[in-house]
């Protein structure tokens, strides 16, 4: 059984993010230091252990986005911890394309490679989206199972354990193919020694290109553009009223509400 990695390179968690000048998103100098989402480590080590316990034949990292260098330093990372091959596909061409339009291409790379199982992080931390996975199950009419904290397989058969918050799990069973996004409390990712590092760099990293996928949409009809972003207004200066005297206080407070603060 093959099981297919979704990943997606992201700004490094301590960047400071600001608006683009023109207003039309966000500043793209944020992406010049990237870090491997930190949810689709998760996946990546549910993949990589699925291999170890005999299950998973193979593990595939499949990723859309630019191919640069920075792309490239993070997917040697994903295949440092233990995936055997990777698969791309460049977003040049549609860079600003929906999660709808993302997703047509991943499950398209999922029926080309003939994966049986998609593991996500549940969601990415720049777009915090969380749209994709459900949208893969969807698409390529799989078992679907969101925000998953524990996963077993057996055969054709998963178990998997879903949060539903207040200290309930959900427990789903079914048969692959299926597709699993990913929460933190899922696994430790593993943390790769330099032996595993230097392999990483020979690892085969295929770049493919749209044509050589058989994709039921134009990717031009799902582009979306981003539109006067601005920081919000700066807050107000706070106030402070002596309650020496209570009376006093409580009528300068009512005055502040009505006249300046205008809630009243």
């Amino acid at each position: 059984m093959k099981v297919g990695i979704c990943i997606k390179p992201v700004p490094n968690s301590d960047a400071r993010i600001s608006v683009a000048s023109s207003g039309k998103g966000v500043d793209t100098s944020v992406y010049s230091k990237l870090m491997l989402n930190t949810y689709d480590e998760c996946a990546i080590e549910a993949g990589v252990e699925l291999k170890d316990k005999g299950i998973a034949d193979e593990v595939i990292v499949f990723s859309v986005g630019p191919i640069d260098k920075g792309t490239k330093g993070q997917i040697v990372n994903a295949l440092a911890k233990g995936a055997d091959r990777a698969v791309l596909v460049d977003n040049a061409d549609f860079t600003n394309a929906d999660c709808f339009g993302v997703a047509n291409v991943l499950a398209a790379l999922a029926k080309k490679e003939g994966v049986e199982v998609l593991l996500c992080g549940k969601q990415s931390m720049d777009g915090d989206n969380a749209q994709i996975p459900s949208m893969l199950g969807e698409l390529l009419d799989w078992a679907s199972v969101t925000v998953i904290s524990h996963l077993e397989a057996e055969g054709n058969a998963f178990t998997a354990h879903k949060d539903l918050g207040s200290g309930s799990t959900a427990v789903v069973q079914g048969e692959f193919p299926a597709v699993f996004s990913c929460d933190k409390n899922l696994n430790k990712p593993r943390k790769p020694n330099m032996k595993a590092k230097m392999a990483a760099k020979k690892k085969p990293v295929d770049q493919v290109a749209l044509s050589d996928l058989d994709l039921d949409i134009d990717l031009q009809d799902h582009l979306v553009s981003e539109e006067n972003w601005s920081l919000p207004p700066k807050r107000g200066e706070c106030k402070f009223i002596d309650a020496a005297d209570v009376d006093s206080a409580v009528g300068e407070l009512l005055s502040l509400l009505k006249n300046e603060a205008k809630v009243l």
